[in-house]
């Protein structure tokens, strides 16, 4: 499970975890998200050997509850997804952080400073949230 304060949030409740300097990616949902989502039972394959651009829907996340569009926060090629959360999506509601990872991606030039810091993200949160999300 990566620091959570090494990690950058996105308005749409997702985190990334910028490598290698910033020249690679990997990315997942908040733990917020998964929640909201609840028991999440399919992810779509994401476009593997593909190259995306920021703002881009590139994948679906389905729950009992939804189906959600996972939306490029990062222009780049992805490199791999996480086979173990495509053959048991719960594993996202597990470990959001962690093992439920989404995808790698090599990042064209980003602004990083565009993304919420983990402080940042949690005052988002409370700016719309009742009762308040746990941390």
């Amino acid at each position: 499970m990566p620091d959570k304060e090494e990690l950058l949030y996105t308005d749409l409740h997702q985190w990334i975890l910028p490598v290698e300097g910033g020249a690679r990616a990997i990315l997942g949902v908040t733990d917020y998200l998964q929640k909201r989502l609840e028991e999440i039972v399919y992810v779509e394959r994401p476009p593997v050997g593909e190259t995306v651009a920021a703002g881009e829907p590139i994948f679906l996340i389905e729950s009992g509850k939804t189906v959600w569009e996972f939306v490029s926060p990062l222009s780049g090629f992805i490199e791999e997804a996480n086979e173990v959360v495509l053959e048991f999506p719960e594993t996202i509601n597990r470990d959001p952080f962690g093992a439920g990872w989404l995808l790698r991606m090599s990042v064209k030039e980003t602004d990083w400073s565009a993304f919420m810091k983990r402080k940042e993200y949690e005052e988002f949160l409370l700016s719309y949230t009742y009762p308040y999300p746990e941390f």
